[in-house]
């Protein structure tokens, strides 16, 4: 497989770069706020909230790659497309 642009050229590895921050970043995001958020069982609304947003990211996500298994989001957002070689 390779990662072509919206023209079919190889992608740069600034884009490829892009690609990977815009699929990892949900992770990080619930991984930072596990880390060095208020503790959850003596958390407000507005934390749980945040966690449940986030973790609803992640399931969202899940969802939208099950339907869409073609393209990914984070191959619309870079401009990308997965081919065969």
């Amino acid at each position: 497989l390779a990662l072509v642009n919206r023209r079919g050229q190889p992608i740069s590895r600034v884009r490829a770069l892009w690609r990977a921050a815009v699929t990892w970043s949900p992770v990080v995001a619930v991984a930072l706020a596990f880390k060095f958020g208020p503790d959850i069982m003596n958390a407000g609304y507005a934390v749980l909230a945040l966690h449940f947003a986030l973790n609803g990211l992640l399931i969202g996500g899940a969802v939208w790659a099950w339907l869409h298994p073609s393209r990914g989001i984070q191959d619309r957002i870079a401009g990308t497309t997965i081919v065969p070689r």
